[in-house]
């Protein structure tokens, strides 16, 4: 029924839409609140990657996000091959729009204490 009557493409296009949004927030309040750190990702998916610099231990950064209930994952380990690449996996697919600021305010106390 929802491919014959249209309602499957409507939902598709209703959710493109809102995580689009949501991931716009999220690159513009990390880009604001971060200016040197350069946020990368393809405007599909649910995920975009806030590049940290290489001195910058991304495993501890994920550990003291998750130590205060920020679910974010460090790139590091997900590498194969390759010089060394630090970043956080930020997800935005369960975030909502409005909990962006405050949830981008949150992740920068933990990578600079202080400034959050």
């Amino acid at each position: 029924d929802l491919l014959t009557t249209g309602e499957y493409d409507r939902q598709v296009g209703r959710a493109r839409h809102v995580y689009r949004r949501r991931r716009d927030l999220l690159v513009r309040a990390m880009t604001a609140r971060l200016p040197s750190f350069r946020v990368d990702g393809a405007v599909a998916g649910l995920h975009v990657l806030l590049r940290v610099p290489e001195a910058v231990d991304d495993i501890a950064l994920a550990r003291a996000a998750a130590a205060r209930g920020i679910g974010v994952g460090a790139l590091s380990p997900m590498l194969l091959a390759g010089g060394p690449q630090r970043g956080l996996l930020l997800g935005y697919g369960r975030l909502p729009a409005e909990r962006i600021d405050e949830a981008a305010e949150a992740l920068v106390g933990v990578i600079r204490p202080g400034a959050g």
